[in-house]
């Protein structure tokens, strides 16, 4: 009886590990929101809603309601690459690139929520390779045809009126922040923050879906 015992809880040591590496950085999302859209790379890609974010990333076959996106797995695979060396450290390195790159088109593919459709091509991108944000772009988020924005004019602006305050409003589009710098405290209207800022910001506070 003490020997099966034993034998019960080796088991349980040693298999322990497989599943909490197997599942490491998973989080629980109900399957049901789950859903496919396409990267300006013509792949599809499997999106999930992770807090406040659509993002990309892998779900388990075993357990649907397990979620792990791209740039977490990247990130596993940089960790343990730390701990190893030679090409197998190499290996590690050129697979977590990989995946920060996939997870980059896929949350912006994902972004735009079900049935958004994501990128279906160069023409699609949201930002250029400068940041400014594309006409494409512009539609994604709201922001008026007339007006130009790019991340790097969103941060001054953010740096100068926001840092401090609160936390990033994330993939919120021009009209949303509009409405919501309206509200206590900030209080903010067209004056404080005028549309062409406004709209700098909504590029920046959209900057992981912008590429």
């Amino acid at each position: 009886m003490v020997r099966k015992y034993f034998l019960i809880v080796s088991s349980i040591f040693i298999l322990a590990p497989g599943l909490a590496l197997a599942n490491k950085g998973a989080v629980t999302v109900d399957p049901s929101e789950v859903f496919e859209a396409t990267g300006s790379d013509g792949k599809s890609y499997t999106c999930a809603p992770v807090e406040s974010d659509y993002l990309s990333g892998k779900q388990s076959k075993k357990d649907a309601t397990l979620f792990t996106t791209w740039k977490v797995l990247a990130q596993n695979k940089k960790k343990a690459a730390r701990k190893k060396s030679g090409s197998k450290k190499v290996k590690l390195k050129k697979s977590s690139k990989k995946l920060k790159k996939k997870g980059k088109i896929g949350d912006a593919a994902c972004a735009a929520g079900p049935g958004g459709g994501g990128g279906g091509g160069g023409e699609t991108e949201l930002c250029d390779s400068e940041g400014n944000v594309t006409e494409a772009g512009k539609t994604q988020y709201g922001i008026p045809s007339n007006l130009s924005a790019s991340i790097s004019g969103g941060s001054s602006v953010y740096e100068a009126n926001c840092v401090g305050c609160h936390t990033e409003y994330r993939n919120r589009t021009f009209t949303e922040l509009r409405e919501e710098i309206a509200k206590s405290p900030m209080l903010f209207d067209s004056t404080d923050i005028p549309d062409e800022a406004l709209a700098n910001i909504t590029v920046y506070l959209n900057r992981f879906t912008c590429f």
